[in-house]
């Protein structure tokens, strides 16, 4: 009896012990100071997302539980609220994570509510690469998924690409990206769809919302674009073919080390306005617990020394940084802005980080 009580111990410390270790390793393949970690998604079906990105994405759970209260607490949230999250990963990729968040004992509002590609407010959406666009189009419209148009060429910067908006139950929107020319070198764990490299949101002043990630949080430009929208004809913004003539549209890349030419600025935020399409704006629902896109996680290696920046140049705090526990990466420190679009930011500290 003894011997079994011994083992049964034992089999309990190594299946405690496993997503310590988890959390360990992941915390360690962080890249501080660089481009965001994950996206915060709050799901109306948990269960329901979860299995549709393992299906179609192709991603695997790396985390699943209760968020912590402290998290719920700095999200200024009331006692009654609960939460439990997924955090799904592209294998063999080390950012880019989706976080799933289902909410209970408190009401919600959607951050985004059918919105449009032209409606301002908080981040709409984020890009991945695909192997073959029109599958995840049809896999994710079969699943109740809708487009703004069905799969249609696109170039930026020289680059031509097959691409689609998919919107999902939560308002959040998927762009959908497979380049056609010249081919995709650098995604070597891309099998369905890759991580989540980019989020992208519409603002109403463009000029200021990139003063605030330039003079303020100190982020680099790497792209620019502006023109017409799209050419005449089907587009993958939803806009009248026959109209898109009339819309001009003005957009740019941007990414803490967006001037190092060699870094893969994984973890990008696209900005971009629409001149001649106006819409709604949803600002002041863009943070949790809504439904929908509502952050994007930065590691970074000073959290204090980053916050106390931020004050100093004029950004106000939407929480102090605060300790937390955010698995898969442990105990951590973070604090939270937003941008002139209400978009939620937070930068984070995990204790065990990389040297």
């Amino acid at each position: 009896m003894r011997r079994l009580y011994v083992l049964a111990m034992l089999l309990l410390g190594s299946a405690l012990a496993r997503p310590a270790q988890a959390a360990e390793a992941i915390s360690k393949g962080l890249k501080l100071d660089g481009g965001f970690q994950e996206l915060v998604i709050s799901v109306p079906d948990l269960e329901v997302a979860t299995a549709l990105y393992q299906r179609v994405a192709g991603w695997r759970v790396v985390h699943r539980g209760a968020v912590q209260p402290e998290i719920l607490a700095a999200w200024k949230l009331p006692d009654t609220a609960k939460a439990i999250d997924v955090v799904l990963q592209n294998p063999g990729d080390p950012s880019g994570f989706i976080r799933l968040v289902k909410f209970r004992g408190i009401a919600q509002e959607e951050v985004r509510p059918s919105a449009r590609p032209w409606d301002t407010g908080g981040f709409a959406g984020f890009d991945v690469y695909a192997r073959d666009t029109w599958q995840k189009y049809t896999q994710l419209r079969q699943a109740g998924w809708h487009a703004y148009a069905q799969p249609v060429q696109h170039q930026v910067d020289g680059l031509t690409s097959l691409q689609t908006l998919i919107q999902g139950p939560a308002n959040e929107v998927i762009g959908i990206i497979q380049r056609l020319d010249p081919p995709l070198a650098s995604f070597p764990n891309l099998k369905e769809m890759s991580f989540a490299f980019n989020v992208f949101e519409t603002v109403k002043d463009f000029d200021a919302t990139v003063a605030f990630y330039t003079e303020k949080l100190g982020f680099k430009a790497f792209l620019r674009d502006q023109g017409l929208a799209a050419p005449p004809g089907r587009n993958i913004y939803g806009l009248p073919g026959n109209l898109v003539n009339n819309v001009y549209r003005r957009s740019i890349r941007l990414h803490p080390r967006g001037d190092v030419a060699q870094d893969d600025h994984a973890g990008s935020i696209s900005i971009t306005s629409y001149y001649g399409a106006s819409g709604d704006d949803y600002a002041a629902t863009a943070k949790p617990p809504n439904y929908g896109l509502i952050a994007a996680r930065f590691p970074v290696s000073d959290v204090i020394g980053h916050a106390a920046d931020l004050k100093a140049k004029g950004v106000q705090l939407e929480y102090e940084p605060t300790d937390v526990g955010m698995m898969p990466y442990g105990p951590a420190k973070v604090f939270a802005v937003r941008d002139p679009n209400g978009a939620w930011i937070e930068f984070f500290e995990p204790a065990d980080k990389p040297n």
